[in-house]
């Protein structure tokens, strides 16, 4: 979405920067990477860092903006400042595998730990230090293909049958009976959120390059009917700018009308609800 680097990485974006590969550290000698052609100078497989930049010198990448990639371990996957792991094909896959296994780790946690396996004691610790991880920043990364979307699920399938009573309902009724909702739709009530604030002028920033809008007659839609990006490949097809086309043309007028976002967010749980989302 388009995220500003911090200026402190300023002497490494711009200009040429050495580093010696034995240590990882910035020094006078080494190997010498001009950051802004993205070229390493001299040859050979090395992992320099330099303010937590690697370059690898036999592909020729520098890997910028806070994102590395260790070619030590041959790991194709690069993490962010923002702790959010991005493949090289730009697919969630391993970012999925990471959330899951850390919310699981935490919820195998607190199984072992808590005694009181009460649904009131169990919700309240899910709800706080587990979902986190499965809600972070997740506009951004998120799941698509159908193995990626279960496996998420299954950490909240999980919570559910933690709670004496409930685990041997069907999950949908376990649900229920927690007031709470799946993953997958919390995360679409998540994106109608995030278009609902660039077209009301909430969200800073030109939202031409965000989304499509074009007049259509209020009386046949919801006034703010969206178009999709011409993408040939199908991270592009998935991403934000085009997953959240269809959902949002579907709101009626009532639900996108409203001028404030609390209001915006009651209407549309109330909506999701109609329709058994």
């Amino acid at each position: 979405m388009g995220g500003q680097h911090n200026s402190s990485w300023g002497d490494v974006m711009q200009g040429g920067v050495s580093c010696d590969a034995r240590r990882g550290d910035v020094m006078q000698g080494g190997v010498s990477c001009d950051a802004r052609r993205g070229d390493v100078m001299q040859g050979g497989r090395v992992s320099c860092d330099a303010r937590r930049v690697r370059c690898d010198a036999r592909r020729g990448d520098v890997m910028q903006g806070g994102v590395s990639c260790d070619a030590r371990r041959g790991d194709d996957a690069r993490k962010g400042d923002l702790g959010v792991l991005v493949s090289p094909d730009l697919r969630p896959r391993k970012q999925c595998i990471n959330v899951r296994n850390k919310a699981n780790r935490v919820l195998g946690f607190i199984s072992r730990s808590v005694s009181n396996k009460s649904a009131e004691v169990l919700l309240q610790l899910y709800l706080a230090l587990v979902r986190p991880h499965l809600d972070y920043a997740v506009q951004f990364w998120c799941p698509y293909y159908r193995m990626d979307i279960n496996s998420l699920e299954s950490v909240q399938r999980r919570m559910t049958k933690m709670i004496p009573g409930l685990r041997n309902l069907p999950y949908q009724d376990r649900l229920k009976k927690l007031n709470l909702h799946s993953l997958k739709r919390r995360r679409v009530r998540g994106d109608m959120i995030e278009v609902f604030k660039w077209v009301k002028g909430i969200n800073e920033g030109d939202i031409d390059k965000v989304l499509i809008i074009y007049e259509q007659d209020r009386t046949r839609s919801n006034g703010f009917k969206l178009d999709k990006f011409r993408f040939r490949r199908e991270i592009g097809r998935n991403w934000f700018t085009n997953r959240v086309v269809d959902e949002w043309n579907k709101l009626s007028n009532f639900v996108v009308s409203t001028g404030t976002l609390e209001s915006f967010k009651r209407r549309l749980d109330r909506f999701m609800d109609d329709r058994e989302w």
